[in-house]
């Protein structure tokens, strides 16, 4: 299917009617896309990309069809993880370890 929403009234329509739910499809420029819609509340709209195809373009609207923000979220499997070097795992203490008895 593909899913095309050219003004906030098409956006709002589409979140009034539809049932609360994911839809896959295409958007008008062939792209794979993912709409996560709340019945009444709103939508997210995520987007893959030809030229990015690990990262989704979301974007978000409320109920009348305004859009709330822009973000993009990654694969993780594909994106490297940075340690986190802030908080260290605690070192383990000769007292933590117990002693096991047979």
């Amino acid at each position: 299917m593909t899913y095309q929403f050219p003004d906030n009234a098409s956006r709002a329509k589409f979140i009034a009617e539809m049932e609360s739910s994911i839809y896959m499809g295409t958007n008008e420029h062939g792209e794979q896309t993912f709409i996560f819609l709340e019945q009444g509340d709103g939508m997210v709209v995520k987007v893959i990309h030809e030229d990015r195809p690990n990262t989704f373009e979301c974007v978000e609207y409320d109920a009348d069809g305004r859009q709330l923000c822009q973000y993009y979220e990654t694969d993780d499997t594909t994106t490297p993880r940075i340690p986190d070097t802030k908080y260290p795992k605690p070192k383990k203490r000769a007292s933590d370890r117990r002693s096991r008895t047979t």
